[in-house]
C-alpha cells in the first residue's frame, strides 16, 4: 500500500472524511508508525546488501558512501579481500597497530579493518591501487512517505502502519478506548513480525561506527524496548 491507499483505508475504516482526518495529520501518523517500526529492528534480512571497496595505494580510509555496487550501507557485518576475510578490530586496537607499525613492507595487503564516522579503515594499507574488497552489511532504510512510494518494509507491515494511524487518529478525537484498541493491535502485529524477522536473521555481529551490535534473543530485545 502506498500513502494514498493507507489514508483512504484509514478514513473508510474510521468512517470519517478529510475535514476530520486531513492528509497532513494522517501523513504525520504514517511517518511516525514507519519510523517506530524501523527503529525497533534495523537489520531486516531484505536489507542485506554488499558493496565494492577499491583500494588506493597507501590509503587507509574509505567512506561508506563511496562504495560502489550497493545501496548506502548503514551497518557493516564483514569485509572480504581477494584471498581472505578481514578481521574486525576496535578503533583503539586499530590506533595501537598503526602507531606501532614500524615495519617496511615490500608488498602489503590489509588483514583487518575498523569503522569510525562512516569510514572504513584498513590495516595495513594496500601497497597497490585497484584491488577490490567486498563489503557486506545492511543498507539504510529509505525515507518515507515520499510521494506514492510504499514503505521500505516487508509488505505485511502496510496494514500494521494503518493500525498505528488509526490509533493516533482516535487519540486526537479523544476516543481513548478505540485509540487503545488499535494501539494494542499495532503492538501485537509488530512484535509478531519482528519476532519472525529476528528468528530468520542469523547475520551477526553488527558493526556501526566502530561498535559491534551482537544478536540478542527476542525476550531480551523486548525487555530492552519496554524498559526504554
Amino acid at each position: 500500500m502506498n500513502l494514498s491507499e493507507m489514508i483512504t483505508f484509514v478514513r473508510t475504516h474510521a468512517d470519517t472524511d478529510e475535514t476530520d482526518a486531513p492528509d497532513s495529520s494522517l501523513t504525520v501518523y504514517a511517518r511516525a508508525g514507519y519510523n517506530d517500526i524501523r527503529r525497533r529492528v534495523a537489520q531486516w534480512t531484505d536489507n542485506h546488501v554488499s558493496g565494492t571497496l577499491t583500494t588506493v595505494a597507501d590509503t587507509a580510509g574509505y567512506a561508506l558512501s563511496a562504495l560502489t555496487g550497493s545501496y548506502s550501507l548503514e551497518y557493516v557485518t564483514g569485509i572480504s579481500g581477494p584471498t581472505e576475510k578481514l578481521d574486525y578490530v576496535t578503533w583503539d586496537e586499530y590506533l595501537y597497530m598503526v602507531e606501532g607499525d614500524d615495519i617496511e613492507y615490500s608488498v602489503r595487503e590489509p588483514g583487518c579493518y575498523t569503522i569510525k564516522n562512516d569510514t572504513i579503515y584498513l590495516f595495513p594499507t594496500h601497497s597497490v591501487s585497484g584491488v577490490t574488497h567486498t563489503v557486506y552489511g545492511y543498507r539504510a532504510f529509505a525515507d518515507w512517505p515520499s510521494g506514492s512510494d510504499e514503505p521500505d518494509l516487508p509488505r505485511e507491515f502496510d496494514e500494521v502502519i494503518c493500525w498505528y494511524m488509526l490509533s493516533k487518529y482516535y487519540m486526537a478525537q479523544e476516543d481513548v478506548e478505540l485509540a487503545s484498541m488499535y494501539s494494542q493491535m499495532y503492538e501485537v502485529a509488530v512484535n509478531r513480525f519482528i519476532a519472525s524477522s529476528v528468528r530468520q536473521d542469523s547475520h551477526s555481529p553488527r558493526i556501526f561506527g566502530g561498535k559491534i551490535r551482537r544478536r540478542i534473543g527476542y525476550d531480551a530485545w523486548m525487555r530492552r524496548n519496554t524498559e526504554g
